[in-house]
Formats: structure tokens, sequence, C-alpha cells
């Protein structure tokens, strides 16, 4: 039996410690040492709720007709300043032998980039391993003997769980806000204040670029605008009419919500209303996902 050793490991954000054991031509993992607090995990977190109008008034800008407004109230929640990066996807891969619906296109060699390439299902896996990591209850359960109705597992959620997950759309329109009732978390469109906080069209050279180099929204928020769109947890739908708390979402469809816009499209696809929606085994390199957890 060969000599134990030690390998250290860091998630971004966590630091890992695996201690490995050589049994012929096999290394098995035989302890997990406790990671980080997660108080400290959560310093990367802002925790926000409240009221607000969600979706956009009459005669905006570039405005769709599934933006109807109306008013909304979250309990409070907790969601990551950054997107999830390259290093922090990438250790999970690694640590986890998780295989990422994308393995064919290799990430960006800057492990300070957005992971793109992930599909919905990639980002609640890896919010379910964190969630494990940190003894807390994951918020996704997977039934693979049923179907939804595009034809792939069926997926649960408890958003009252306490570990991580993808913000709701309700909770990423509120963050995008932050506060703000306009177009843009800084107010109407102009071309200086929209360059200052988004990778778009006009700015971004038709690529992606590293999380966190725009100027946060006053929540301490990056990338809320532009850069790369983000997958919620919801499924694609109408919204619901009337004032309403806490909403999650269609109960069933074929398209998960994406938001935020990407680095080569206009403006108005940028809008803190603009919303869209993927299959969930959809994949780009405009895409890629942000943390939240319910408090």
């Amino acid at each position: 039996m060969k000599q134990k050793k030690y390998i250290t490991l860091k998630l971004g954000f966590i630091g890992l410690l695996l201690l490995f054991i050589n049994i012929g031509c096999k290394k098995i993992p035989i302890q997990l040492f406790t990671p980080p607090p997660l108080t400290e995990i959560l310093k990367n977190f802002v925790s926000i709720g409240g009221s607000f109008d969600m979706g956009s008034p009459v005669g905006e800008t570039g405005r769709n007709n599934d933006e109807t407004s109306h008013n909304v109230m979250l309990k409070n929640f907790s969601i990551a300043k950054n997107l999830v990066t390259v290093e922090e996807f990438m250790q999970f891969v690694k640590i986890s032998g998780y295989k990422y619906d994308a393995v064919a296109y290799p990430p960006s060699s800057n492990p300070n980039d957005p992971m793109v390439f992930v599909s919905w299902f990639d980002a609640v896996q890896f919010s379910n391993w964190l969630s494990t990591i940190y003894n807390l209850e994951r918020v996704y359960t997977f039934y693979p003997g049923l179907k939804d109705k595009g034809g792939n597992d069926s997926v649960s959620m408890n958003v009252n769980a306490n570990g991580f997950r993808l913000p709701t759309e309700a909770e990423w329109e509120y963050a995008c806000r932050a506060g703000n009732p306009k177009a843009y978390c800084f107010g109407d469109y102009n071309t200086d204040s929209l360059d200052v906080y988004a990778w778009y069209k006009p700015n971004a050279s038709n690529q992606y670029h590293q999380v966190g180099t725009k100027k946060a929204n006053q929540f301490g928020l990056y990338d809320m605008h532009g850069n790369i769109n983000q997958w919620c947890s919801d499924w694609y739908g109408e919204y619901a009419v009337g004032n309403i708390s806490n909403p999650t979402g269609a109960l069933t469809g074929t398209s998960r919500v994406t938001r935020g816009g990407y680095f080569s499209e206009d403006k108005d696809i940028l809008r803190s209303a603009y919303r869209y929606g993927h299959g969930p085994t959809y994949v780009f390199n405009g895409l890629g996902f942000r943390l939240a957890k319910s408090m």
C-alpha cells in the first residue's frame, strides 16, 4: 500500500481539504475536513428583500408583452455578488466527478471568467453539491423516472430549504433593479451609464469578460446587466395577475427563465424587466448563473 498524501483544493470562495489513500491505481477519498465557516462564504452574498413593481410600464423602450407590471413582495433572501466562475465550477467537477452537459467545450483559461456552457441542470447540481458540503438541506430533488413536458427528468424545488440555489425570477429582478423602477439599475438608458455597468454589444468585443470588472449596482451586485445571461429557478410562463408574495414562476413548462442579457446583445435586452427562456439542457457561451439562498 502506498503512502497516504494530502491534497489541498480550493473552490473559489471555498477551501476544501481531502485525504486520499492510494489502493492499487485508485485514489479513494477517506476523509473530508470541515470547510471554512458558512459565515465566511456568505460574506460574498448580500441579503435583501422587500416590495417592488416587477415587469415594465407600458411605454418603456424595448418593452415586450410578457413584462406585465405587477407588485411583488419578497421575504429576505441572499444572493451572490458575483457570477459563478470557471475556478469555482471546475473545482466542483474535479472533486465530485460530475459530468456537465457541455464537457466538449473547454472552459476559459482565466479562472475568474464566468463559467458558461452550463445547462440549468448543471447549475442546480452545483447548488445541491455546495449545500451538501455545508450540511444544508438540498433545494432541488430529482425524479429520474418522471419526465417534464420537455422530456427531461422532473425536478422539484423547495424554496424554503436553507441550501444554495438559483434565484427565482422575481428575486433576480429585484436584485437587478436595486431599488430603481426605471429600465436599468441606474435609471433610464444613456450610453455613458450603461457602459459603466455592463459588457454588451457596443463595448464587449463579442466576448464575455472577467466577473466583477464593471461597476456594481446599488446592492453591491456585479454583472446584473450584460456580460452573460443567467439562469433562474423558474419555469418560463405568464406572470400571475395582481399583488403576489414570493412567486416561484409557472407550475410547469418547457423553458427555464434566463435574465440579464449577454455580451453581444443590444441595450433593450439588458433592461431589468427583460425576460427570456431556454430548455433546461440548453448551453452556449453567453449563459451561466449566480447563486442565491433562502434565509
